[in-house]
C-alpha cells in the first residue's frame, strides 16, 4: 500500500471516528456514572464480580499503581458507589463492597451498554456481516491491547 493510500485510509477512518463520537449514539455513560473514569467503572465491575477481593488484587488486575487505585476508590466512595471494608479473608487488608447505589449504577451501565451494542449490530444487513464485523473488531482489540 502506498503512503498516499495509507494517508487516505487514516483520513477516512478519522472522519468516521469523529462522526461517531459527535453523534453520541454509543454513549453508555449513565447519570450515576457521569464523569467516572474507565478505571473507576472497572473497579466497580471487579468488586461486583469478586465480593471478597482486596485492594492489592484490584491494583494487579488493572495494572495500576496503588496511588491511582486509592484516588479512584476515594472518588467512588465520595460518590457513595462503594465502601471500604475489612477483608474477611485477610483482616490486615481493606476490601471493597458496592453500595446499593453502586449496584444500581452498574445495572444502568450494563443496560446502556447492551442498547449501544445492539445499535451497532443493527447497522449490518445480516448475521454474516455482523460476524465479520465482530471478527475484525476482535482482531483490532487484540492488536491494540498487545501494544
Amino acid at each position: 500500500m502506498s503512503d498516499r493510500d495509507s494517508s487516505l485510509q487514516v483520513e477516512m477512518l478519522a472522519e468516521q471516528w469523529e462522526k461517531l463520537l459527535q453523534s453520541n449514539k454509543l454513549n453508555i455513560c449513565t447519570k450515576k456514572l457521569a464523569g467516572a473514569t474507565v478505571v473507576e467503572v472497572n473497579i466497580l465491575k471487579i468488586v461486583q464480580g469478586n465480593p471478597d477481593i482486596i485492594l492489592r488484587e484490584i491494583s494487579k488486575l488493572l495494572s495500576v499503581p496503588s496511588s491511582t487505585l486509592t484516588s479512584a476508590v476515594n472518588r467512588l466512595e465520595k460518590r457513595k458507589l462503594l465502601k471500604r471494608i475489612i477483608s474477611e479473608r485477610d483482616l490486615r487488608s481493606f476490601g471493597l463492597a458496592l453500595t446499593d447505589e453502586g449496584a444500581y449504577a452498574l445495572e444502568e451501565y450494563y443496560k446502556q451498554k447492551e442498547i449501544a451494542i445492539n445499535a451497532m449490530l443493527e447497522g449490518f444487513d445480516d448475521n454474516e456481516e455482523r460476524g465479520c464485523f465482530i471478527k475484525l473488531f476482535k482482531k483490532l482489540v487484540d492488536h491494540l491491547t498487545s501494544l
